[in-house]
C-alpha cells in the first residue's frame, strides 16, 4: 500500500472555507479518495459538511 494525502475544500460559510488533509493508506487514487471521506465524516460534525477532494497526492515512503 501506499500514503496519500487527500486534501478538501471546505465551505462553512460562502466566504469562509477551510482546506483540511488526511493521511490515508490505500492501493491507489480512487480508494485514497474513498478512505479520505471516510476519515473526513468519521466526526459527527463534519457529515453534513459542502466540500470537495481538491488534491490527491502519494507520499513518498521515509527511509
Amino acid at each position: 500500500m501506499k500514503k496519500y494525502r487527500v486534501m478538501f475544500e471546505t465551505f462553512i460559510h460562502p466566504a469562509f472555507f477551510f482546506h483540511p488533509c488526511y493521511i490515508v493508506e490505500a492501493n491507489n487514487i480512487e480508494e485514497a479518495k474513498e478512505k479520505g471521506q471516510e476519515a473526513f465524516n468519521s466526526h459527527p460534525n463534519n457529515v453534513k459538511l459542502q466540500r470537495e477532494i481538491v488534491e490527491v497526492q502519494e507520499i513518498e515512503e521515509e527511509q
